[in-house]
């Protein structure tokens, strides 16, 4: 590596000068670089030169190139170096400075920014029609131009008004990230707050578990930001992120979720203010234990105002090539099982020794599920347990050729990309000719697979509901998730 060699004078020179005349530096020490996500690293020092102007970080990849990424102020001892490349091992070491004058280097430390693969959204809004919904927006407006998605309202709005991206529902796993990036207006005397969340697929009226939020008043000023603790129903107590913001701001919200732990990050893009952060801790015995493992669609309300949303991530690296993916509708989600636990799909989330995730969404349909593709092939599971189909024939707008046309899609994106299908046949339901048409045709195109035969097992007397059902004919009750959680166990025990 290169030497930084500091300038900093500590002898009297000539002229008469006394030795308070010259800067004596002081080396940072105590280095860290901690990863905070793919593109920031967070470096941090002690040892703050308290007579000098400040600190300046330096960069490299090679540890040997070094060059300037950040110069902050007397006092300060943080950084945190942004735009970087995913995957990359980056050097930093640090100077105290006073004039033109820099210090010897401090030691050299390196961190690797992470690799996102499991990002669910891409950073422009194509369209409305695919993936992206509106639900009780009310006297709401939105729209998509540029990539860029814009959502006002002319009055306050409640909880139950959101626009959330539901191709797919996910896994709320241990660790992720979910960034967004909005520009901000007032409208009139209207309070405009703009809120992430993760909505309850069994009651996705309304948003739950874990919610940050800024809040505007119609002149611009500060802007007030707090996490949403359920289980205590009101703002959390462990802190509040106070920032300047003015109309047509852009403001970037970065939520992190490390166990139970979750962070809140906040900063003034067009200020290039420093960011702000602070972390809540949910209790492990939660009463809501959808708050720590759960299947739900993160979303954006907006209570007042307009805001302009240009970027929308949510990323973990526990995705990174999981085991199986579990693909489906809301049977897969847990929808109607007395607690999501009772699934079979959390089932075999928690009882296999693998890393599985759920990618399921309510009413979702076969081709709904193919245009969520190129979601689901980021993530790149070995393999893929795949339950779709009622809601297509229930819904009865496409023919069974469609259908099977359809689902052939889909599977054929799973085989190219080198994931191995795992079929489920359709669950019995009113459209019964139907569904045995297509279950027999599934096992015969699909036989060089597993195909499991849940129908067999859950078809009962007419109208197929029996005891497995919740009672609608169509959603399995907690016996009924059992039931297939046995029936693909007893097949497939290598899932677990």
């Amino acid at each position: 590596m290169s030497t930084h060699t500091g300038t900093g004078v500590s002898t009297a020179k000539g002229g008469g000068q006394s030795w308070s005349s010259y800067w004596t530096p002081q080396i940072p020490t105590g280095l860290t670089a901690t990863v905070i996500s793919d593109i920031v690293i967070k470096v941090d020092w002690t040892n703050v030169d308290t007579s000098g102007d400040g600190a300046k970080v330096y960069i490299s990849t090679d540890n040997v190139n070094f060059t300037l990424k950040a110069t902050v102020a007397l006092g300060v001892a943080t950084v945190n170096a942004e735009s970087l490349t995913a995957g990359t091992k980056y050097y930093f070491y640090v100077v105290s400075y006073k004039g033109t004058v820099e210090s010897d280097a401090s030691t050299v430390v390196s961190a690797t920014s992470s690799i996102v693969i499991g990002e669910i959204f891409n950073d422009t809004f194509d369209s409305l029609a695919v993936g992206w919904k509106t639900d009780k927006i009310g006297d709401g407006t939105i729209g998509v131009s540029s990539g860029d998605l814009t959502y006002s309202r002319t009055g306050n709005g409640d909880f139950a008004s959101k626009i959330y991206y539901d191709t797919l529902g996910m896994t709320l796993l241990e660790n992720w990230e979910l960034e967004v990036v909005e520009k901000i207006a007032s409208m009139g005397n209207t309070t405009y707050g703009l809120y992430i969340g993760f909505a309850n697929p069994t009651a996705f009226a309304s948003v739950r578990n874990v919610i940050a939020g800024v809040l505007l008043n119609n002149t611009g000023g500060s802007g007030a930001l707090s996490i949403w603790d359920h289980t205590t129903n009101n703002w959390s107590s462990s802190g509040t992120i106070n920032m300047t913001i003015q109309n047509n701001d852009r403001i970037r919200l970065r939520f992190n979720r490390t166990k139970n732990v979750f962070t809140l990050y906040a900063k003034n893009i067009t200020t290039d203010s420093q960011e702000y952060s602070f972390a809540h801790t949910f209790p492990v015995n939660v009463t809501n234990a959808e708050l720590l493992a759960t299947v739900g669609y993160p979303c954006i309300q907006n209570l007042g105002g307009s805001v302009k949303v240009e970027y929308f991530k949510w990323s973990s690296t526990d995705y990174k090539n999981v085991n199986f993916a579990m693909i489906g509708d809301s049977i897969t989600t847990g929808y109607t099982a007395s607690v999501i636990a009772n699934s079979y799909s959390k089932l075999l989330q928690a009882n296999s020794g693998y890393k599985n995730i759920i990618l399921a969404a309510q009413a979702s349909r076969t081709d709904e599920i193919a245009l969520a593709m190129p979601e689901i092939l980021r993530i790149n599971p070995q393999k893929a347990l795949i339950l779709i189909g009622i809601n297509d024939f229930k819904l009865d707008t496409k023919t069974l050729a469609q259908i099977k046309t359809a689902y052939q899609n889909m599977i054929t994106s799973l085989t190219n990309a080198g994931i191995t299908p795992v079929f489920l046949t359709v669950l019995p339901n009113s459209a019964e000719s139907e569904v045995a048409d297509f279950n027999t045709w599934l096992k015969a195109t699909y036989s060089a697979y597993d195909v499991v035969d849940i129908y067999a097992q859950l078809v009962g007397v007419a109208p197929a509901i029996n005891a497995t059902y919740s009672g609608d004919g169509l959603h399995p009750n907690d016996a009924g998730h059992g039931l297939i959680y046995d029936t693909i166990v007893a097949q497939l025990p290598e899932l677990l």
